[in-house]
């Protein structure tokens, strides 16, 4: 008995009913009550009971108190700023792996303000958070759609940060400067901008103004060459035509993470065809003497995508190709565009056509 007691008391069971009452023991007695943890105190019984007994007894005016009250006022309300806290502190927790607290670039120096505002349109707000208003896989394929100027765009999600991959075009093969016997005259109406020569004699000065056909630089002598590069900024009139819908070979945005292991150059595990059209990918874990290995494979199922452009996809996919082909021709890292305006667009039943006023700085000599 003594045990139970202790243990009554540690627990403090009573607490837990809804209701502690004051009968008189005399109505107490008179009324057989069946009640919980029982004492007596002078003229009084000291019982709990819950809404059943109150029910019961309210018609004989006692003195009762209504604990569930009490413990909202004494804990819940003087606590309710940490209540609160922790609340909101377990709501964020639960969500972050949901909602968007920042994006950034996974390489902060291809920063590109378009493809920020392009990403940052495909968010919702509820309240002060942000979520994805689309699939990421869907995001990722609209803007390899609609910003072809870099060879891989795509965006992943790390806790609330949605990070934005991009690699640029590798143009190293156009990077090539042709020695050749003819003069290298002017493409274009610019004014100089740079003079790189590395043979030849040349005709023009930094910031004069040229015609087109103007001759730049010319051989050195009747056996000598041209070699050179010659900048020039200038203005120029571009129209780009989007078709409405198009049919790529792409990406999916569907993937497979398996494991490897290789022993010299021999797979422990073999997964060759997970997907009728892939690309894999191979992310080392770590290696032992260079012979033992443990990698990740990723496989990217590639396939054939209907995209479909509204106004504002064939907007950015037109100025993306316009600096695409910048980056296809360059000749010098000097080369780029100032700003693009936009004068009109047309739009018919298949098509997107824009009419842009290009200030850029660019290669303007071609051999005559």
């Amino acid at each position: 008995m003594g045990k139970l007691q202790k243990l009554k008391s540690l627990i403090k069971l009573h607490k837990l009913f809804h209701y502690e009452f004051r009968i008189p023991k005399e109505l107490f007695y008179k009324l057989k009550l069946k009640a919980y943890f029982i004492s007596s105190s002078d003229d009084f019984i000291i019982c709990y009971g819950n809404k059943k007994l109150y029910n019961y007894l309210k018609e004989y005016d006692i003195l009762y108190v209504d604990q569930y009250k009490v413990v909202f006022k004494k804990v819940i309300l003087n606590k309710i700023i940490i209540i609160l806290t922790f609340i909101l502190i377990c709501l964020i927790f639960l969500s972050s792996s949901y909602f968007i607290r920042e994006i950034k670039f996974k390489d902060e120096s291809m920063y590109d303000y378009r493809v920020y505002s392009y990403v940052n349109s495909k968010l919702d707000k509820k309240w002060f958070l942000y979520s994805l208003n689309e699939d990421i896989n869907s995001i990722s394929l609209s803007l390899r759609a609609t910003f072809p100027n870099y060879a891989y765009i795509g965006i992943s999600k790390s806790g609330g940060a949605l990070i934005i991959d991009i690699e640029k075009i590798d143009v190293k093969q156009n990077n090539k400067v042709l020695k050749n016997k003819n003069s290298l005259i002017s493409n274009y109406n610019a004014v100089i901008y740079s003079i790189n020569c590395k043979e030849g004699v040349v005709l023009v000065n930094l910031n004069q103004s040229i015609k087109k056909g103007e001759v730049l630089v010319t051989p050195n002598g009747e056996s000598g060459y041209c070699d050179a590069v010659v900048l020039g900024s200038l203005a120029e009139y571009k129209t780009v035509v989007v078709k409405k819908e198009k049919i790529i070979f792409d990406y999916t945005g569907k993937f497979i993470r398996k494991y490897n292991i290789r022993f010299g150059n021999n797979n422990l595990l073999n997964y060759k065809n997970i997907y009728d059209n892939q690309t894999i990918e191979l992310k080392s874990i770590f290696e032992i003497f260079n012979y033992i290995k443990l990698d990740k494979v990723y496989y990217y199922e590639k396939d054939f995508i209907k995209l479909v452009y509204n106004y504002e996809d064939a907007y950015n996919y037109a100025i993306s190709t316009i600096y695409y082909n910048l980056e296809l021709y360059r000749k010098s890292t000097l080369e780029k565009i100032n700003n693009i305006k936009l004068l009109n667009y047309e739009e018919n039943e298949d098509s997107f056509t824009f009419f842009f006023l290009v200030n850029e700085i660019k290669s303007i000599g071609i051999y005559s």
